[in-house]
């Protein structure tokens, strides 16, 4: 369909009957006849506007009495890159190619982009009572049901020859390396202007991180030194999962990528514990993780999954320290995206310690700093 709502008002009876038709909803005898609307939250997402729809039909049936529309955001005063609006695209181009990626997700009534790269979702409301507090840590039954989850998921495309099909998972965005190196520096300052203190292993691993930017800044970028590529969340925390009752379902799909495995289970690890709560579980989860890819005919040896693990911080710290400046002022600018923004730092901060991740990065960072000197100095 070329044309569809793009702010709430917009979705009418008249629509919702056509597609609730389209998608086998509703039977070609029943219509909508009224349609409700109201926010879900206002600072619900950085790209990306809910809002829940409460219908009434011509007759009594069994369907949907309520509808999550998922809208673009158009806030002159937002100064979101071309490259952050596209996640929006990304999880439109998500729920019409993928039906089944292995996990629960919300059903999808309609998904569509316009000529303008606009773009709009109609998905299953699955309601307000079965989801959890982000900054309180997850308890050991939604991490088993979680974990659980992802290794289904990441068996069922390990190093899948489809992933290669969906290039729309990833943009190519021209930079230029002078401006590359000028907005990571930018940024680093300012999140150790704000968060240094408090973090000074995430502050170190910046610096390092500027330094070899600015001595090659084509050595700076995401990586996957894990030997492995699946189709990843990218986003695995509790504001994105529904727990209903022995079942999780993720929601949220703006950053699903293919990457390598281990980057959701280390977001996981950082993003949905304190520390201390992390550190009495985190040994479980990872025998967890590894013993349910066997059970899905991937091996995953526990030693080579912590080595990774490591690895990934690294990739952690540069996505956070990269993008600081912007979603310090944008997504995480109330109250409450302030308070996660410090929890999940303080998650990651206590992760590099328990890994030992800055002594490994300053090992690396001296033989990778004299790899890079040796090729200017033979002009390679």
């Amino acid at each position: 369909m070329a044309d569809f709502p793009l702010k709430p008002e917009s979705v009418t009876v008249d629509w919702l009957t056509d597609i609730l038709r389209r998608s086998n909803t509703i039977d070609s005898e029943t219509s909508v006849t009224t349609v409700e609307w109201h926010p879900i939250a206002e600072d619900a997402g950085f790209t990306s506007n809910l809002f829940r729809f409460s219908v009434g039909y011509s007759s009594s049936i069994t369907a949907p009495d309520s509808f999550v529309g998922k809208f673009q955001i158009e806030d002159p005063h937002m100064k979101i890159p071309e490259s952050w609006l596209y996640l929006a695209r990304k999880e439109v181009r998500f729920n019409q190619e993928i039906d089944d990626p292995g996990v629960a997700i919300p059903q999808c009534h309609f998904a569509g982009i316009d000529e303008r790269n606009q773009v709009f979702l109609l998905l299953e409301d699955l309601g307000s009572k079965d989801w959890p507090d982000q900054l309180i840590s997850a308890t050991p039954e939604q991490s088993t049901l979680v974990i659980k989850a992802l290794a289904k998921l990441h068996a069922k495309w390990w190093n899948h020859p489809d992933l290669a099909d969906f290039s729309w998972m990833n943009q190519t965005v021209s930079v230029d390396q002078t401006e590359r190196v000028t907005e990571f520096q930018k940024s680093v300052a300012q999140f150790n202007t704000a968060f240094g203190e408090s973090c000074p292993q995430i502050k170190e691993i910046g610096d390092m991180l500027v330094k070899l930017l600015q001595a090659s800044p084509a050595q700076v970028g995401p990586t996957n030194a894990t030997g492995n590529r699946t189709l990843c969340h990218g986003d695995v925390r509790l504001d994105n999962l529904c727990f209903v009752g022995n079942d999780v379902v993720f929601v949220d799909w703006q950053l699903v990528s293919p990457s390598s495995a281990v980057s959701d289970l280390t977001f996981w690890l950082c993003c949905n514990y304190r520390p201390a709560d992390r550190r009495d579980n985190e040994e479980n989860i990872l025998q967890m993780y590894s013993r349910e890819l066997k059970n899905h005919g991937v091996d995953y040896p526990l030693k080579k999954l912590k080595a990774d693990v490591r690895f990934q911080l690294i990739g952690r710290c540069l996505g956070r320290l990269g993008t600081f400046s912007l979603i310090s002022d944008t997504v995480f600018a109330s109250d409450r995206g302030r308070q996660f923004l410090a929890y999940d730092l303080q998650g990651l901060e206590a992760m590099l310690v328990d890994y030992k991740v800055v002594r490994y990065a300053r090992l690396f960072g001296f033989f990778l700093f004299a790899y890079i000197r040796f090729r200017k100095l033979l002009r390679l």
